[in-house]
């Protein structure tokens, strides 16, 4: 889910997709931080599910190769050097071989001239087998609500601060843990305000942000076997849709994991 390994003439393949993030208030790259770009497409649940992920150059350039052909959308989220996050900025209908040229991303609003940081989504992961607690690895993903050509979709929006699309936990036995399960605290730092949606148009795609207030779901996904065989009864789980604002935390509850092995 990481950076992937880039050689020499390989972001010219006809399965690449390049662009550059920049500043929408700059016109310029993010000064420092991190910014993430991952390639996204739903599942059979209407859910954008990341397929390849990278981080941008000082430049604020990237390159996501190969690319099976198809139509995708393009999740960048951002962190400058200052800490100040940015709205996420969704591209969607992004085609393979394509050159996005610029995406632009928006610092999140300051409040009385500060800037109030991300929203935090925290909560806990608890995995059982049938004889007792069972450690699991839970890959987490932050889900935000997203309007998308009419209608509303969940989009996975990459976790800057660990430079990742999603984070894998691993539980274990401890103080706070419900009696019979493995467990494990999580914080997830998010925007805490809309992302920007535009469809691809080459250089004049227009992007606007959502209204209201931002939601976030979090979603759970215990690491599968080797096999691809399932380790727990359920293969996915996701927390209560909590609305955020930024510079505050948000309690999602628990992510419960039953009949692991």
């Amino acid at each position: 889910m990481l950076k992937p390994v880039l050689h020499a003439g390989e972001v010219g393949l006809s399965s690449a997709i390049n662009g550059t993030v920049i500043d929408s208030t700059t016109g310029k790259p993010i000064v420092g931080g991190t910014t993430v770009v991952a390639l996204e497409q739903k599942d059979g649940d209407g859910v954008d599910r990341v397929i390849l992920s990278t981080l941008t150059d000082a430049k604020g350039n990237f390159a996501l190769c190969p690319v099976p052909a198809g139509s995708y959308d393009l999740v960048v989220a951002a962190v400058n050097g200052v800490g100040i996050f940015y709205a996420a900025t969704v591209t969607t209908g992004v085609q393979a071989s394509t050159a996005v040229d610029n995406i632009p991303v928006t610092p999140e609003p300051n409040t009385n001239g500060a800037n109030t940081g991300p929203a935090s989504l925290t909560g806990l992961v608890q995995t059982s087998g049938s004889s007792g607690p069972v450690s699991e690895i839970v890959a987490l993903s932050a889900l935000q609500t997203v309007g998308i050509n009419g209608s509303n979709a969940l989009v996975t929006i990459p976790l800057v601060q660990q430079s990742v699309a999603t984070a894998n936990v691993t539980t274990t036995n401890g103080t706070s843990c419900q009696d019979g399960f493995d467990c494990m605290s999580f914080t997830l730092a998010e925007p805490g305000v809309n992302a920007f949606v535009g469809t691809f148009s080459g250089t004049s795609t227009q992007y606007v942000q959502g209204s209201g207030t931002a939601n976030y779901n979090v979603d759970g996904q215990p690491v599968p076997n080797a096999d691809g065989t399932s380790v727990c009864g359920q293969t996915e789980v996701k927390s209560n849709n909590v609305a955020v604002t930024p510079g505050k935390t948000f309690p999602v509850g628990a992510l419960l994991f039953a009949g692991c092995s």
